[in-house]
């Protein structure tokens, strides 16, 4: 075996099956089950000034559900359940930026460490209206002028968590911070992939949580086998 290569889970088959993986990495892929369905189209009601057709648009497709054309599942969180204080390193905090852009929010997910300060930035040339939800509590409301003088607004999050980001003025627009307290969390990309680096051999509870699929959770092993773990999610039904 090369051991340069990352290694990865091995986990087929059912839904508590143990498998072993080469220490240092686990990677793998979380996908739709069935046929891909078709993304949810919402229209724009051009019902005001704040809803302009030449920046919104006329419809939006849904962030909540991207599913490649062979079924990969994006913005997937992944994670290991462990203790905090059971790892040597804690991910340093960063400043990131979520913009607002044709009436959207990118990215529609942010996972960062715990500590980290997102800037919201505006690129449109209308008001929006910004909101920050853990659960049902709303933690921020603040007004931010349009592009191309929008006054900055930031938010320090110091919690571990999920927050919901909306905006007030148009209801499609939607994003999610994920906040990690360790370093073993990854976010699947457009095709599904994920990868979790610097695990250290042992057993582990692996989470993962999409936000229009729900959870599923996985016992691995990781020592010095390889293989690809594969999360099915049943078909979606809207």
């Amino acid at each position: 075996m090369d051991l340069r290569r990352a290694a990865s889970i091995a986990l087929m088959g059912v839904w508590w099956g143990a498998a072993a993986v080469w220490a240092g990495e686990i990677s793998g892929r979380v996908q739709l089950d069935g046929p891909r369905p078709k993304p949810v189209e919402i229209p724009v009601m051009a019902k005001s000034p704040q809803y302009p057709i030449e920046v919104c648009g006329r419809s939006k497709h849904s962030p909540r559900l991207v599913v490649s054309a062979d079924r990969g599942v994006a913005n997937a969180l992944v994670w290991l359940h462990v203790s905090t204080d059971s790892h040597d390193s804690q991910t340093p905090p960063v400043t990131v930026t979520l913009n607002q852009q044709a009436c959207e929010f990118v990215p529609h997910v942010l996972l960062v460490p715990r500590g980290s300060r997102v800037t919201i930035g505006n690129s449109d040339p209308i008001l929006h209206n910004l909101r920050i939800f853990r659960e049902a509590q709303m933690l921020m409301h603040e007004w931010q002028q349009p592009a191309p003088q929008p006054n900055e607004i930031s938010w320090r999050f110091d919690e571990a968590g999920r927050f919901l980001i909306r905006c007030g003025v148009h209801s499609w627009m939607s994003a999610w911070v994920i906040v990690a307290d360790h370093p073993y969390y990854a976010l699947s990309d457009l095709n599904g992939n994920f990868t979790v680096s610097q695990v250290s051999p042992g057993s582990y509870t692996l989470q993962v949580w999409h936000e229009a699929l729900g959870e599923q959770q996985r016992k691995v092993v990781v020592n010095n086998d390889t293989g690809p773990v594969i999360i099915r999610f049943a078909e979606h039904r809207t």
